[in-house]
C-alpha cells in the first residue's frame, strides 16, 4: 500500500495521483507544503528499505537512476531486485492468453509495460536497451551460431542470414512443442549429449519389435495355422510376394501376409505423431 498525499495533507494542489504536488513557497509566511516532508520520507524510504531487505540487498549508496549499465542491468537497485526475481530475463512461462491478447497490445491498453514476448521463432533487435540483457543470457554462443535451432544472431529478423555480429537474436519457436529439461552431459538423456538451450527435437516413438511363427501343414491341401487375428494384427490373404506358389507335393497354397496396425486395437488413439495428453498454451519469455 502507498499513502495518498492528496488526502493526508492540506497544502497541495488538490490533484489526484500521479499529479499531486506540494504548494510551492512564495514567501516566509506562505504555505510551502513542508508538511509533505515527513510523510514522503516515511513512505518512500520505509518502502525502499522493506523492498531491499526482502531481497537480502544492502543499499549501495548510488542514486537510483533510470536506464541500464554496460552489462544490461537496471541502474536502479530496487528495480534490479524486482527485475531479477519477478520476470527474470530468460524465464519462460506458460501463458493462457489467446491470440488477440499479445503482451504488446496489453501494454498499450494499460500503459504498463509487460516485459513478455511470445516464443514464435521471431527475431528481436538485440541492440535495443530492452533486449540487451536477454541477449546476454540466452545467446547460444559464437561456436554454435551457425547451427543452433534458436537464440542465435542474424542480420535479419527472420533468421535466414546468420551472423555472430548480427543485430537480431532469433527466439525459439514454442508453437506445437513441449518443453524438455536440458541434459548436455548426456547422463539422463544420452542421445542429446552436448546440446544447448533452445535445441529442438522431433517427435519419435520407441521401437517395438516382435515375432511369431507360421506353421504350414504340407500336403495336397496346405493349411496355414494362423487364423482370427486380434487387435493390431491382421492377415492379407494372397498378399505375399509370390502369388499362389506350389507346396512340396505340387498343391497350390496362398502366400498370405501378416500385418500390424495399432489403430485396429480396441480403444487405440492413433495419429501421425506420438504425444501425451495435453492442453494448448502459449510459451512466452521475459526480457
Amino acid at each position: 500500500m502507498s499513502k495518498d498525499y492528496t488526502n493526508i495533507t492540506t497544502n497541495n494542489n488538490g490533484l489526484p495521483h500521479p499529479d499531486t504536488q506540494a504548494i510551492n513557497a512564495s514567501g516566509p509566511t506562505a504555505t510551502d507544503g513542508t508538511e509533505f516532508v515527513k510523510p514522503v520520507l516515511d513512505d518512500v524510504w520505509i518502502a525502499k528499505q522493506a523492498e531491499l531487505d526482502f531481497y537480502n540487498y544492502a543499499p549501495n549508496g548510488l542514486d537510483n537512476l533510470p536506464g541500464i549499465d554496460v552489462a544490461g542491468y537496471p541502474l536502479s537497485q530496487p528495480l534490479l531486485a524486482k527485475y531479477l526475481n519477478y520476470g527474470t530475463p530468460g524465464l519462460i512461462i506458460a501463458l493462457g492468453w489467446n491470440d488477440s491478447h499479445d503482451p504488446a497490445i496489453i501494454s498499450a491498453e494499460t500503459g504498463c509495460d509487460i516485459r513478455l514476448l511470445f516464443l514464435n521463432g521471431q527475431g528481436i533487435n538485440r541492440t535495443l536497451d530492452d533486449y540487451k540483457l536477454l541477449d546476454k543470457l540466452m545467446y547460444c554462443g559464437d561456436t554454435a551460431n551457425a547451427t543452433a535451432d534458436s537464440y542465435y544472431h542474424a542480420d535479419d529478423p527472420a533468421g535466414t542470414i546468420r551472423n555472430i555480429a548480427g543485430d537480431y537474436l532469433i527466439l525459439a519457436d514454442g508453437r506445437g512443442y513441449f518443453l524438455r529439461g536440458l541434459d548436455s552431459s548426456g547422463v539422463v538423456d544420452p542421445n542429446r549429449t552436448g546440446e544447448i538451450v533452445g535445441s529442438a527435437q522431433d517427435d519419435a516413438f520407441q521401437n517395438i519389435t516382435g515375432s511369431f511363427e507360421i506353421l504350414h501343414i504340407r500336403g495336397t491341401a496346405a493349411t496355414n495355422l494362423y487364423r482370427n487375428p486380434l487387435g493390431a494384427f491382421g492377415i492379407i490373404e494372397g498378399g505375399g510376394a509370390l502369388a499362389n506358389p506350389a507346396d512340396e507335393t505340387g498343391g497350390a497354397v496362398n502366400n498370405d501376409v501378416a500385418t500390424f496396425d495399432a489403430s485396429n486395437s480396441p480403444d487405440a488413439r492413433t495419429s501421425t505423431e506420438t504425444r501425451p495428453k495435453n492442453i494448448a498454451i502459449r510459451h512466452a519469455i521475459y526480457y
